[in-house]
């Protein structure tokens, strides 16, 4: 059914196609709202972060990014459950401006850049919930801050960037 919405809205023309698209995803967000907002506050404040969520373990992850001591390779999890918890964890180097996904037991972040010696990042931390929590690192084909990212046919793709 949503491709057949994606495939309607690519024949309309592009300004209209973004307010339809605009439409859409307000009408998805509203669908999916319990009409209840709750809130809670990061451990640690920081801007220029990755954030991704996993639906299996219910929880929220907040990666990277700049805080009052520099960059960060603080990674909070938030667990939403009956009580709602923080746990957390560290990437393998700081970094701000990474990409987060989730898909399948894993959460990825990827890329970056550290302010302190100017340089993209083409770290990719693997957070595996299907083998026993562990983390593993690959590399991006190239360094990149800023960059996109999409789950499709059980593959993580990463485009763009800087």
């Amino acid at each position: 059914y949503l491709k057949e919405i994606i495939f309607f809205l690519s024949r309309i023309n592009r300004c209209v196609m973004k307010k339809l698209y605009f439409i859409l995803v307000l009408l998805f967000t509203i669908s999916i709202s319990y009409g209840q907002w709750t809130t809670t506050d990061l451990p640690i404040s920081r801007s220029y972060m990755a954030a991704a969520s996993s639906w299996e373990g219910n929880t929220f992850w907040f990666a990277g990014g700049y805080d009052d001591l520099g960059i960060s390779k603080r990674v909070d999890i938030y667990h939403e459950d009956n009580t709602g918890y923080w746990t957390s964890t560290e990437l393998s180097e700081a970094r701000a401006f990474p990409i987060g996904v989730a898909y399948g037991g894993y959460t990825i972040f990827a890329g970056g850049v550290n302010f302190e010696n100017q340089k993209a990042s083409s770290r990719v931390d693997i957070w595996s919930s299907t083998e026993g929590g562990s983390w593993s690192t690959a590399q991006l084909s190239k360094a990149r801050f800023s960059l996109s990212a999409e789950v499709s046919d059980g593959k993580v793709l990463f485009a763009g960037g800087a």
